[in-house]
């Protein structure tokens, strides 16, 4: 896809297979875990392809460097000396991340406004850039798969006074444990929308028979609205 100046996404993710591998999946079984990867990385692809955004994938096969923040900091400069003015950096990650999230990324990059998606860990599950503000060498010493990453990519950004947006808060799954709070909250929140429906049908259905009682008492001949007899 030619370039137009304007934004790309950069797909920053190791394959399924190799993310298994490195990420600390203790007590889970190696198929367990590239199953996991597997639907995390198809669930990020797809959202990317809903977004209409070109995007380049950077993995172990193109990647280079010796550690990760040089790794995504040569990625990032292929993805400028593409054409492309900005860029959205995506791990895969976050199972939350979706197609409205990115397209407000894309309209703050328009803004010139830089861009943050906050993990829950203290990392980052999304980062917009323009190139005016990609300083290759600091950029590749910060913090980079640590919770100190939030405050240092904002006081990286505040060297250049621009505004920064940032996403909501979401979760990013690096370990087991991760997913374990991750997949229990989500089941806790199910739960409680069927609470709430079931309440919901229970009041909408008490709501019914009361405003029929009420219908039918106040509509019924059989019920005399004299008042009582004089008392002599």
């Amino acid at each position: 896809m030619n370039p137009d100046c304007g934004t790309a996404i950069l797909y920053f993710s190791l394959s399924p297979k190799a993310q298994a591998q490195s990420k600390q999946w203790k007590g889970v079984s190696p198929a367990l875990a590239r199953k996991t990867q597997s639907k995390l990385f198809h669930h990020t692809e797809s959202i990317i392809k809903k977004s209409g955004l070109p995007c380049i994938h950077s993995d172990e096969n193109n990647q280079r460097g010796d550690d990760f923040g040089s790794k995504l900091s040569n990625a990032m400069e292929d993805v400028f000396s593409l054409g492309y003015n900005s860029v959205i950096v995506l791990g895969n990650d976050c199972p939350e991340l979706n197609q409205d999230i990115i397209q407000s990324a894309d309209q703050y990059l328009k803004r010139s406004q830089i861009v943050i998606g906050p993990s829950q860990s203290g990392g980052v599950y999304l980062m917009g850039i323009e190139q005016s503000n990609f300083e290759k060498i600091a950029f590749q010493k910060l913090p980079w798969q640590s919770k100190e990453l939030q405050a240092a990519l904002l006081g990286y950004f505040n060297k250049y006074s621009a505004e920064t947006a940032l996403l909501p808060f979401l979760a990013n799954l690096n370990h087991h444990r991760e997913l374990s709070i991750f997949t229990g909250l989500k089941r806790i929140h199910r739960s409680l929308v069927l609470v709430f429906q079931a309440l919901l049908k229970c009041l909408q259905r008490h709501s019914f028979q009361l405003k029929s009682l009420q219908s039918s008492f106040f509509l019924s001949p059989s019920i005399s609205h004299r008042g009582p007899p004089a008392v002599c």
